[in-house]
């Protein structure tokens, strides 16, 4: 069975959420076999079903000067944060027919990113699968990860800080984790200098891998 994946720039969060739902219906429906929205969002903090604007560090004032939207999502975890230069993948697979569980599904997408970083060169990223779940370099968070399972398909997934301005993440504590840092991979030391679309292919490539699945690229674009 051949799954497909999708590079759609750059999309808001709530019309993406509307084309993962879109998406969802037709693989739950079974007219899709499953497929990977790769995009980027606008600049914006969401909250997952245990996030709490505790962990939100500026007034809504300040975030709506800024050009920053505060979004309530159905997704596991805490607070993040997301904006242009991010990487962000939704895996929207029917999960039981491709044999995963939910805790398998979250594995593979972070040993996916651990894979493909190191093709690019970074060999010090590490994953968590505990309550600190998403990839580590040392203190610090380079992807963040949350998903959820409607209807036998999964949804949400997982944001890689490529190239992206870091300074959102100082309006939160980023998934609840105080004391702990944020980095991206432009800035790792043996990073290889891999462009954006380098970097996606491999962690397509690294996510088939893991999930024993082929992933082609669809010729259909729906992004702005």
């Amino acid at each position: 069975m051949k799954l497909n994946w999708k590079d759609l720039g750059r999309v808001p969060y709530m019309k993406a959420w509307d084309m993962q739902m879109s998406v969802l219906d037709s693989v739950a429906e079974q007219t899709n076999r499953g497929t990977l929205l790769v995009l980027e969002h606008p600049s914006c903090i969401t909250l997952g079903n245990r996030g709490s604007t505790d962990y939100v560090n500026s007034s809504a004032e300040t975030l709506t000067s800024e050009g920053i939207e505060l979004v309530q999502t159905s997704r596991g975890g805490d607070v993040t944060a997301h904006n242009p230069g991010q990487i962000v993948m939704y895996p929207i697979l029917p999960v039981k027919t491709l044999g995963l569980g939910p805790k398998q599904l979250v594995k593979a997408l972070l040993s996916s990113v651990v894979m493909a970083l190191s093709k690019c060169g970074i060999e010090t990223a590490t994953m968590k699968l505990d309550k600190d779940a998403g990839v580590w370099i040392e203190n610090d968070k380079i992807c963040a990860v949350g998903i959820r399972v409607i209807r036998r398909v999964s949804c949400h997934g997982i944001a890689l800080n490529f190239d992206n301005d870091l300074g959102i993440f100082d309006h939160i504590v980023g998934c609840g984790l105080v004391g702990k840092g944020v980095c991206r991979v432009i800035d790792q030391d043996h990073f290889d200098g891999s462009s954006r679309s380098q970097l996606i292919t491999a962690l397509v490539e690294s996510f088939s891998y893991f999930i024993g699945y082929p992933i082609v690229e669809s010729d259909e674009s729906q992004g702005d």
